[in-house]
């Protein structure tokens, strides 16, 4: 009877709060280049030149010095770039419907392929006109992803407009690679409360059920 209990709240939870969709078309870039726009030139197989991109599975593939790696969760593609040599270039662009007065998170990883110790990457985050993340950086490891989020609130608006802009203009060193954007509505406090009270009536019947075994 405890574990029908269980299985009917872990179902009614399921239910009233299901997964929390993520509103970017391919911003895994598992259906290539597609989706987006951006201001840099689509290079299959060689961002040697400035200004450049390319969606791989590693770096490595489309330059000969890169370093070698996979996207941050084992053997998905990702958009890897060589910066622009001019200042503020989109490097990617989206634009998705969201709902009015809603608090979304805008989320992704960042990462270096330069095979310099000291890379020189810096993107700034706009939506609809406004920074909402600045200097984001990387580590100075090349092959290291980096998570970045930040809030936004969309108040009157019904669109966003999302775009990634390359600030840095340094020759060597602008080598950078992106994957997995998301953009997702972020819970009331009060759904989030509820959350945890379902959680916690979920894991008090599994104890009660493990405890009863005994």
């Amino acid at each position: 009877m405890k574990r029908m209990l269980v299985s009917v709240m872990v179902v009614l939870l399921a239910g009233i709060f299901p997964a929390r969709a993520n509103l970017i078309m391919n911003g895994d870039f598992e259906e290539g280049n597609t989706a987006f726009l951006s201001e840099l030139v689509y290079s299959p197989g060689d961002i040697t030149p400035p200004t450049t991109y390319d969606i791989v599975l590693n770096p490595a593939d489309s330059h000969y010095s890169c370093a070698s790696y996979t996207d941050h969760t084992g053997g998905g593609y990702m958009l890897a770039a060589n910066g622009s040599l001019e200042p503020d270039d989109i490097v990617w662009s989206q634009t998705v419907e969201v709902q009015e007065n809603t608090l979304y998170e805008l989320a992704f990883w960042l990462s270096s392929w330069s095979s310099l110790d000291s890379p020189v990457i810096v993107l700034d985050v706009v939506i609809n006109g406004s920074n909402v993340l600045n200097s984001c950086n990387v580590p100075p490891t090349g092959g290291v992803w980096e998570h970045w989020s930040t809030v936004w609130f969309s108040g009157n608006s019904e669109s966003a407009e999302i775009d990634f802009i390359n600030t840095s203009t340094k020759y060597y060193g602008c080598d950078f690679a992106i994957d997995d954007i998301s953009l997702v509505i972020v819970p009331e406090p009060t759904t989030l409360l509820l959350l945890g009270l379902g959680a916690a009536m979920v894991r008090r019947r599994r104890s009660q059920s493990l405890l009863s075994r005994s």
